[in-house]
């Protein structure tokens, strides 16, 4: 019985935990340059008073990727936009705060957003979008776990009765 149990624990703590994270995958045009990266959903962040920092990003300007990026979003307070550093010099942009939630804990906002170098002006589009929109949430829905649950619990009376018998 008490390896049933231990069985069931497992499987209850299985069918409970998050798969992975989500990640979203940003894509930055204009000027006929090409930046992409991607950072989790909700990201590890350095919070700041306007804003946040996401360190060791790998970004990629028209194929060639520069490991070790510093990423800055900045809030609405210091009127939002992105700074990316190095690459292979900083890149400043203004445009529309790119996440909700506080600075400690963003959520960024996926979509087409336009942004503007603040050093010459020039005009360039941010995508934000999930890597994969379609993949269902990693949460199982209550009705699943009744069904894992009960199915569980099936087995376990009929290993019962089988051990009864012997």
């Amino acid at each position: 019985m008490r390896v049933l149990m231990k069985a069931l624990s497992l499987l209850a703590i299985a069918a409970s935990t998050t798969l992975a994270a989500k990640a979203d995958s940003f894509t930055l045009k204009g000027e006929g340059n090409t930046f992409t990266f991607s950072l989790a959903a909700s990201p590890t962040v350095i919070p700041i008073s306007f804003g946040f920092i996401v360190q060791d990003v790998t970004v990629t300007e028209n194929g060639a990727s520069t490991p070790d990026s510093t990423l800055t979003f900045y809030d609405s307070s210091y009127g939002g936009g992105l700074e990316i550093q190095p690459n292979p010099s900083t890149l400043v942009f203004d445009s529309a705060q790119l996440f909700t939630g506080t600075n400690a804990a963003p959520t960024f906002v996926l979509g087409k957003f336009n942004l503007t170098d603040d050093i010459d002006g020039a005009q360039y589009k941010l995508t934000i979008a999930a890597d994969d929109p379609s993949d269902p949430s990693p949460i199982p829905e209550p009705s699943s776990l009744a069904l894992v649950v009960t199915g569980a619990l099936a087995g376990a009376e009929t290993l019962r009765r089988r051990f009864r018998s012997l």
